[in-house]
């Protein structure tokens, strides 16, 4: 007996608000069975004592059925709880290859545009002083002087994206990239050409050419290298080839602004789940085949860059939500056999135990397929939906002997306490929650004064010995 005082103090501090609801509907069913047993004069005292014995049996009864139905949801959630983690370690897992997908396809793949340093020699004077009453000493140097001027003065390029896995969202790239140099000034310049390379790539079938020719390389702080002399006035050809992978997206960077002239990029992929990056308007887009995007710009001053992102439809991941639903959905299962048994009560209808109970099973039965079939569905709130509007249509069946308005009131409850207040559990933060309940309960304040006003002012009181029962519905 005390673990039991214990776990109703336990239950009552955990959900006061539906204890409250319960003590009172449950205090109303026994107040007007009193009244009943009271009105009646001429009965012998062993049957009133029967009848009173028999009316705190039903109170009880429904308190029980109250306590065991949430009880049966709880005791539920807390193993389905512990179910859901385990499966949501092994969504942990996937994280992790996830994770070495990552390593074996480096990311997303930005590549920067080929950057190009021009410098020429020139011979200076070095004044060396060699101290007091010593002539100084003039030495001739060869200084690399870096010139400052534009040497790329046109670009072609050419991306192929082939996607490998959507799931991972990786693909394969085979790139070529066509510059233009040229060298401005009047005078002979040493040209050293850096080709940055994304770091964690992997990259194979490089190619180097220049004018047509190969041209050596070697790989120098993330980059190709390789430097050439250009005479005055002289423009050079160069073509980069070579094929990597990568994941997300892929983007192509003229940063920081420069003039950009004879630009042309045209990116071509097998699959319309890639989609554009472009932070320009010289943009065209066909669609013949697969997609194919070109970016045209003869002449501007600007920063640019453009790509293709993989979007993938959205996943449905499990959740812990779920478990914030069924929790809820335990606390309305009180709130709805309080509100049925005093919505019946004020109506005139007889509390009968077997319709409640049908109607507690019906509520638990729908949150327990929930928790069955979310690990296969892993979304939570079609499931709720759909057991909902099953539960509703077994109610209607269920209660279809009672006068229409305790019908109609029943069922709104069910579809609100069974269908909407659940999902409350999904909403995040405890502030925003409560703030929920809050209304929820004025709601329910308004509702029984609602009724109750509307039954015994608005409709005229029925005359004495009139039927409402559940005997005379049959």
């Amino acid at each position: 007996m005390s673990s039991l005082s214990v776990l109703l103090g336990a239950w009552l501090s955990a959900q006061p608000v539906a204890g409250a609801v319960l003590f009172v509907a449950a205090a109303l069913i026994c107040g007007a069975g009193l009244v009943r047993v009271v009105s009646v004069r001429d009965e012998p005292a062993s049957r009133r004592l029967r009848r009173c014995l028999g009316l705190l049996g039903t109170t009880a009864a429904f308190m029980g059925l109250a306590w065991g139905g949430y009880f049966a949801l709880n005791s539920s959630n807390r193993g389905f709880g512990v179910l859901l983690s385990r499966l949501i370690a092994g969504e942990g897992a996937v994280r992790k290859q996830r994770a070495l997908q990552v390593t074996n396809f480096g990311g997303g793949l930005d590549q920067a545009e080929l950057l190009v340093k021009q410098s020429v020699e020139k011979q200076v004077v070095q004044e060396i002083p060699q101290g007091p009453g010593k002539p100084t000493l003039y030495l001739p140097q060869q200084v690399t002087v870096p010139l400052d001027q534009q040497s790329i003065i046109g670009f072609r390029g050419s991306v192929e994206l082939h996607l490998v896995d959507p799931a991972w969202e990786s693909f394969e790239c085979r790139s070529q990239y066509d510059y233009d140099v040229l060298n401005e000034s009047d005078s002979e310049t040493m040209a050293e050409f850096w080709f940055p390379i994304s770091s964690g790539h992997f990259y194979k079938n490089i190619s180097v050419l220049m004018d047509g020719k190969p041209e050596g390389w070697s790989i120098r702080e993330h980059a190709l290298y390789w430097k050439v002399g250009m005479a005055p006035h002289q423009q050079r050809q160069i073509e980069i080839v070579f094929q990597t992978r990568g994941q997300s997206y892929f983007a192509y960077d003229v940063f920081p602004q420069r003039v950009i002239q004879h630009f042309s990029m045209t990116i071509m992929t097998d699959s319309v789940l890639f989609h554009p990056i472009s932070t320009t308007d010289f943009f065209d887009y066909s669609l013949p085949n697969a997609p194919v995007w070109k970016w045209t710009i003869e002449h501007a001053f600007m920063g640019l860059q453009v790509g293709a992102q993989l979007v993938i439809p959205p996943a449905n991941d499990l959740s812990y939500g779920t478990t914030g639903i069924v929790d809820y959905a335990a606390r309305g299962l009180v709130l709805l056999l309080a509100l049925v048994a005093l919505t019946w009560l004020i109506c005139g209808v007889e509390i009968d135990l077997v319709r409640l109970g049908l109607l507690a099973s019906l509520v638990c039965a729908q949150f327990l397929g929930l928790m069955a079939v979310y690990p296969l569905w892993m979304n939570a709130v079609v499931p709720v939906l759909l057991f909902a509007l099953i539960a509703l249509a077994l109610a209607a069946l269920l209660l279809r002997r009672m006068d229409s308005l305790s019908v109609l009131l029943s069922l709104m409850l069910l579809a609100i306490f069974a269908g909407a207040y659940p999902f409350v559990g999904l909403v995040p933060g405890e502030r925003e929650r409560n703030a929920i309940d809050g209304a929820v309960q004025a709601g329910m304040i308004l509702y029984l004064f609602g009724l109750t006003f509307y039954k015994g002012v608005i409709v005229p009181f029925p005359p004495r010995g009139s039927c409402s029962s559940r005997r005379c519905n049959k």
